[in-house]
């Protein structure tokens, strides 16, 4: 055979098979998107017959496919934070509670993340801001809003692990929540789609006046488990008629601590 005429018949064959291969992946990508719109106009009407408006355009199109994770206590980076903060800082405590005290003020980092502290002013004083001394404690944020810090996992709030700054001219008051640990995937499955959760969210919500939705807002809530550290669960915060609720993302409960 003429190896040109071959090579010919190879090429266009490979042209076949692309071909082929391409309209494969379009219907594919047909076939879900068809699936997806069904879903959420199936939402939206399901959420209407339940009196509550709803635009679809605040339903993003992917999953984002978390699944639960477990956060063990870094009792290690809380003293690192603790003393960038306080400086040559004692430490007492029991019953996994530690509390640090020096010469400008004390703070308490107990079971769960939650912090207590109490400052000099002059902790301040060297800093542009509040943010900066956190950040020089190794404490960031996802959302910081003037004296208010909200912590960030992979991209996203951590909605209940947030830190307020009160202050005076003498002194400052530090509380809130921040949990130090990296999280470990616990194999539990990955959240539902956002359409589902709508429903769930509709049924958990009859007995009040939920009118319309205004925000869906991805982000995670920490629940504490004693000796070992938190819990860190996939959420979706659902805005509707001056209610915020926390949506569970793997099975559509309401999380209650947030």
């Amino acid at each position: 055979m003429d190896w040109s005429r071959a090579k010919n018949i190879i090429i266009g064959m490979l042209l076949l098979v692309n071909v082929f291969l391409l309209g494969m992946y379009g219907y594919l990508r047909y076939t879900e998107d068809r699936i997806w719109n069904e879903s959420v106009a199936g939402a939206a009407a399901y959420l209407e017959r339940q009196g509550i408006a709803l635009d679809t355009s605040l339903i993003p199109r992917e999953s984002l496919r978390r699944g639960l994770r477990v956060i063990v206590r870094d009792r290690a980076a809380e003293s690192a934070a603790a003393h960038a903060l306080l400086g040559d800082a004692e430490v007492t405590g029991s019953g996994g509670n530690d509390r640090y005290r020096s010469a400008v003020g004390s703070l308490s980092w107990l079971s769960g993340g939650t912090v207590e502290a109490q400052l000099a002013a002059s902790v301040l004083d060297g800093e542009g801001s509040v943010q900066e001394m956190l950040g020089h404690a190794g404490i960031s944020a996802a959302v910081f809003d003037t004296d208010s810090l909200t912590q960030q996992i992979d991209g996203l709030p951590v909605f209940n692990c947030t830190l307020t700054l009160t202050r005076d001219a003498s002194s400052c008051a530090l509380q809130g929540r921040y949990c130090f640990g990296t999280p470990q995937a616990v194999d539990t499955g990955v959240e539902m789609e956002l359409p589902g959760l709508l429903i769930a969210y509709a049924s958990a919500m009859r007995s009040f006046a939920i009118e319309r939705i205004t925000a869906l807002d991805p982000g995670w809530v920490v629940q504490t488990l004693p000796g070992i550290g938190v819990r860190l669960i996939p959420v979706w915060r659902i805005t509707a008629s001056d209610t915020v609720t926390y949506i569970n993302a793997l099975d559509g409960s309401v999380v209650l601590e947030a």
